[in-house]
């Protein structure tokens, strides 16, 4: 987490607050990503080199876990869904740091996997999605992202960190865990789709 002598993120920079620079890195530091998408998702995530006893979530404990390009995860399957709804979505647990409209395809608007976007990642610079499983920790980094329609002239940087935490829920579990959302770049709120005109609306 980010304490206050500073911290370095899952992307390999570090900042004098300890928060997410959101951007920039080795490659081989991001982990894995999606491919270019509008509302596609990885195949189900096996987290159990992360987090051996799955994670316990509003006592259901998940050991796999969904990736999706709309800005959050979700436990039960994906979500292409781009408008986002009222919290709970009971019929389906979800974390979600910002779900919005996400377009990865960038202004050339090449490229939009549905079904398992893992197998088509190209490595890109930046205006993409990523995760990376460490022991005890699950690290998904929306790097620069742009918006619908093939839209990049705004951009959003973030996180969802899932650090390990047992017994700090009121079960005292093992695979209880810890959430953190981490911010770094702001700009533009919704897609055209959900009413948006140039990222707002």
């Amino acid at each position: 987490g980010g304490d206050e002598r500073g911290g370095r993120d899952e992307r390999g920079r570090r900042d004098e607050r300890g928060r997410a620079e959101g951007g920039g890195g080795e490659r081989e530091e991001r982990g894995q990503c999606l491919g270019p998408t509008d509302d596609g998702s990885s195949r189900p995530l096996d987290i159990t080199s992360a987090f051996p006893d799955g994670l316990n979530f509003f006592g259901t404990t998940y050991r796999e876990l969904f990736l999706n390009t709309n800005g959050n995860i979700t436990f039960n399957a994906t979500v292409r869904a781009y408008t986002p709804r009222p919290f709970p979505v009971a019929a389906q647990p979800m974390i979600a740091p910002y779900w919005a409209d996400v377009d990865t395809r960038g202004t050339a608007c090449v490229g939009s996997c549905v079904g398992d976007c893992l197998a088509s990642c190209a490595n890109p610079a930046d205006n993409a999605v990523w995760y990376d499983l460490s022991p005890g920790r699950a690290v998904f980094t929306w790097d620069n992202v742009g918006y619908y329609s093939c839209s990049d002239d705004r951009r959003m940087s973030f996180q969802l960190i899932l650090t390990s935490a047992p017994g700090c829920g009121t079960g005292m579990s093992e695979s209880d865990f810890s959430v953190e959302m981490r911010f770094n770049r702001c700009e533009w709120e919704t897609g055209d789709a959900s009413g948006g005109s140039g990222g707002f609306g």
